[in-house]
């Protein structure tokens, strides 16, 4: 199995990647996991642009993505989403919230206005 790690360059080299790659890891030991952070793809893009990370896309099984903690996700990786769609390429995105714990009081009231209650 080979995976897409697609992610923002503001995040390269940084600890969140680095979580990201392990994570991915401990949930796909086997796969191959292509990373665009490194030089090679860089100076590809800098000749090619997003067509060169969009032909490594197809060769892929799988793409995982990271977005930002506003749940926006940049265009570049936007764009490789939409691609791999479009290839029938399954989709998964990393979680990007640190602080999901609902009270007791909000998880009511999400019911509520959910119908549920």
């Amino acid at each position: 199995m080979k995976i897409y790690y697609a992610h923002f360059v503001g995040i390269y080299n940084t600890p969140q990647e680095e979580r990201d790659l392990q994570t991915i890891k401990a949930l796909y030991p086997e796969a191959e996991i292509y990373n665009p952070n490194n030089i090679e793809a860089q100076q590809k893009y800098k000749k090619h642009g997003m067509d060169y990370f969009l032909n490594i896309i197809e060769s892929c099984d799988l793409l995982i993505f990271r977005g930002l903690p506003n749940m926006k996700i940049p265009a570049g990786v936007y764009k490789e989403i939409e691609y791999a769609i479009t290839k029938h390429i399954p989709v998964i995105e990393l979680p990007c919230l640190t602080e999901r714990k609902m009270s007791v009081d909000d998880t009511r009231l999400f019911l509520k206005e959910c119908g549920a209650r």
